[in-house]
């Protein structure tokens, strides 16, 4: 399996609640064509009051994950920036924008997941 850490961060005002449950759904519908597992927790953003989530999915079919990703925030367009040696793409949205992240150091990216809580893992 693949391993992509995630930062998902919406537009419209949300609270922790509301973003855990659309992750949730997020999930099902990656789950629908794909044998997934998803770790998440959510955090608020101190600078705009609100909140974000930072996931790390194990998958295998990139298509499926990039396809539902595009649907759940609203966007198709996918831009690369560069931080550091590392590659992040970045999709602006009608609802939000995602970061992708490859992953290099698992348990590392679950630490830093970690920091403000516990992880949830989904099957």
């Amino acid at each position: 399996m693949k391993s992509i850490g995630i930062m998902i961060r919406r537009r419209s005002r949300t609270n922790k609640k509301l973003l855990d449950k659309q992750i949730l759904t997020l999930h099902k519908k990656l789950k629908k064509n794909d044998n997934i597992i998803t770790h998440y927790s959510t955090e608020k953003d101190y600078l705009k009051g609100n909140y974000h989530s930072h996931l790390l999915i194990q998958y295998n079919n990139d298509k499926n994950l990039y396809n539902e990703l595009n649907r759940f925030i609203g966007g198709n367009v996918w831009n690369k920036d560069y931080e550091g040696l590392d590659e992040v793409k970045i999709n602006n949205g009608k609802w939000g924008e995602i970061h992708t992240h490859n992953i290099w150091d698992e348990v590392g990216f679950k630490g830093y997941i970690n920091k403000n809580e516990l992880t949830k893992i989904l099957y």
